[in-house]
């Protein structure tokens, strides 16, 4: 009996060793195998081969079947996270393929976005084949998970200072009134296929309560009636007319109008405002008295959210990427563009509009070149300049969807790295503390805590910049941000392979280097 037994173990033994042998032996095929091919990829960017699709065509597949194949060998979250690198890779072969650029920028853009993502993945799979045959494997992974655990506990109190910090600093504190001599006052609106949001702006504007100002507003060459019938109704209100031209291919169209609006106005400060923002009489007044007292040469104002009805989370995210991260650290201070005021001769001397003709956000241009000579301040709303803005969710989603992906320079790279971030920052915490939670593993109330302190910095950002709506809202933080990846995928799915719309045209053109081919056929659609 005993020889029997000892018979069994000994054959169970020799099954297992063969089988880690063969395992040993596919891992080290599959990696091989997916090294090859990513250094293959490398070369045939450094060449300038790349040009030639068929060949494109053919790494795409290979980086796909290497993949997979990787994915099956080693089926655990470490390949999964290398497998959904080849993704971007993937997207990004795609972007060759497609072709829709120029060459020399398609070249560099696809070039450096390869050379990043086989990097990381290179490093990634590397660490893992040394670690994975080390016998204190268990143990090391048990130290990344504790080491994610403290750094998304760090992260969460970072942000939740900060917030709090930002909604401390961003409340105006105007200590004097207006008195003296006051400067003139331009506002500039661009205005294209508009609703009545137009008229409902204007009407308050044409209310204010400040002596000199003139308003301005630009018809951007509106395929309707109705845009230039609204702006002609106010003519004896005061309000001027400016016709607009068609932009050159190479400008923004938003930028070229603003461009325009500036060359018409005469005031000392200029102010932009969207047609959805909604002022007070004292607005105008407000804003020049903070510029004066703060003495500054640019301010940027959060306007309070209205609807309450529309989607609470696209909007608020926006806000929540300017107030909740310490930007002015990072010399990258928060705007918005909903509402802005900026000293006439001043933007004149950083390069006025030419200088940013394809920047989506043009403002943030000015406010990152003042910010360091402290003469910008970003302010919210907080009943002392009276602002709030009715954007519908359409509109919203149209915002984000057309300025996500350039805010990350137009790189899917940056775009795999923020996403991964945000997934270990600020969902996975969630996650953790239901699944820890119910495993019975004391890690799970470091991710409570770190899920709660979102959850109170959230609801901080609410109560700051919504006009009502339940702090209960606060609880779908996770759910918040998750829609704040789709949009920013959908966004740069948009750019590369299909067409970004504002106000009927497709911003594409100018900002994605487009070629004239694809210009055409942009056009045509």
């Amino acid at each position: 009996m005993c020889q029997i037994v000892t018979h069994y173990l000994t054959t169970v033994k020799n099954y297992r060793i063969s089988g880690q042998i063969v395992y040993s032996i596919g891992m080290d095929l599959a990696s091989a195998i997916f090294v090859v091919v990513a250094v293959s990829e490398l070369i045939i960017f450094q060449s300038r081969h790349i040009q030639s699709k068929p060949r494109t065509v053919l790494l795409l597949i290979l980086v796909a079947l290497s993949s997979l194949y990787l994915l099956y060998r080693a089926p655990n979250i470490i390949v999964l996270v290398i497998f959904i690198i080849s993704l971007y890779r993937i997207f990004n072969l795609m972007r060759v393929i497609k072709g829709r650029m120029h060459t020399s920028y398609l070249d560099r853009s696809t070039s450096r976005t390869s050379q990043w993502l086989v990097s990381i993945q290179t490093a990634i799979l590397i660490l893992y084949l040394v670690f994975i045959g080390l016998s204190s494997f268990g143990f090391l992974m048990h130290l990344i998970l504790y080491g994610i655990l403290i750094l998304q506990l760090l992260v969460s109190v970072v942000v939740f200072f900060s917030v709090v910090d930002n909604r401390n600093k961003t409340r105006p504190l105007i200590k004097q009134g207006l008195g003296g001599d006051l400067p003139t006052v331009s506002v500039c609106i661009p205005a294209r296929n508009e609703s009545d949001d137009l008229r409902d702006c204007l009407e308050m504007l044409v209310a204010s309560d400040y002596p000199k100002l003139e308003i301005l507003v630009l018809d951007d060459c509106s395929s309707d009636k109705h845009t230039p019938e609204i702006i002609r109704s106010f003519a004896q209100s005061g309000v001027v007319f400016v016709p607009g031209t068609p932009p050159p291919s190479y400008w923004l169209a938003k930028n070229w109008a603003y461009d325009q609006l500036v060359k018409a106005a005469s005031g000392e400060i200029v102010i932009f405002c969207g047609v959805d923002a909604r002022l007070s009489r004292s607005t105008i007044s407000t804003t020049v008295a903070a510029m004066t007292d703060y003495s500054v040469e640019m301010i940027s104002v959060i306007p309070k959210l209205n609807n309450v009805g529309v989607n609470p989370f696209i909007q608020t995210m926006r806000y929540w990427w300017e107030l909740a991260l310490p930007r002015n650290s990072l010399k990258r201070p928060p705007v918005i563009s909903t509402f802005w005021a900026i000293n006439r001769a001043k933007l004149k001397k950083l390069g006025g509009f030419t200088a940013t003709r394809r920047m989506i956000t043009p403002e943030a241009h000015f406010a990152k070149q003042l910010i360091a000579t402290k003469s910008y301040r970003f302010f919210r709303d907080d009943a002392v300049f009276d602002i709030s803005t009715n954007k519908s969710s359409r509109d919203q989603t149209d915002t984000a969807i057309r300025t996500r992906y350039p805010q990350l320079h137009k790189r899917p790279e940056i775009v795999f790295l923020l996403s991964m971030a945000l997934f270990i920052a600020m969902i996975m915490p969630f996650i953790c503390a239901v699944v820890l939670w119910v495993t019975g593993v004391f890690p799970a109330l470091i991710s409570l805590a770190v899920a709660i302190i979102y959850v109170v910095s959230y609801s901080i950002l609410i109560k700051s910049v919504r006009q009502k709506g339940a702090p209960s809202i606060a609880i779908m933080f996770p759910l918040a941000v998750i829609v704040d990846l789709f949009l920013l995928h959908l966004s740069m799915f948009r750019y590369e392979f299909s067409s970004v719309e504002w106000k009927g045209r497709n911003i594409c053109i100018p900002i994605m280097h487009m070629t004239s081919s694809n210009t055409r056929r942009s056009l045509n659609r």
